[in-house]
């Protein structure tokens, strides 16, 4: 019990330790933005980027939060064959789905440049973001694995 109470409590630190680690370079990769970026580029960013992730919401379903679970599950009955299925499952339906969404993006890109954002060039931007969102499910996979096996240095990271 003490054992499982300090891998919870060196868990708990080093997630918020990375976490704010994490909001530092965030801040400081929008300080750059700004400094370097007019005020118009700058908002035309941000606003195709608020775009993207909020289609992009719709990509995981919940998938990565449920995969995370089962591993763990999975982990303690020894059960190999089904965190396997539930990795490559996972991902698949996440990695179709997005490629879709960044697809939809893709497709429709000058569209929202030209009628949310009001800017014709804003479509390049838009149809990066797109790949973006297309590729991230990698990187969330991931980091539930690393959860769901309780490695909470590389899940944070």
């Amino acid at each position: 019990m003490v054992d499982y109470m300090r891998k919870a409590i060196r868990g708990v630190g080093i997630v918020f330790s990375l976490s704010i680690l994490a909001a530092f370079i965030n801040y400081l990769v929008r300080l750059v933005l700004a400094r370097n970026l007019s005020v118009e580029d700058y908002g035309l960013f941000y606003a195709a980027l608020a775009l993207v992730l909020f289609i992009g919401l719709f990509k995981t379903l919940g998938l990565n939060k449920a995969l995370g679970k089962f591993v763990a599950e999975f982990k303690v009955k020894k059960r190999y064959d089904l965190i396997k299925n539930s990795i490559i499952s996972s991902f698949s339906m996440q990695f179709i789905l997005s490629g879709l969404i960044a697809l939809f993006l893709i497709i429709f890109s000058d569209f929202f440049a030209l009628n949310y954002l009001r800017r014709p060039d804003a479509s390049i931007v838009i149809k990066i973001l797109a790949i973006v969102i297309w590729l991230r499910p990698v990187g969330f996979i991931c980091a539930y694995i690393f959860q769901g096996f309780q490695k909470m240095k590389y899940y944070s990271s």
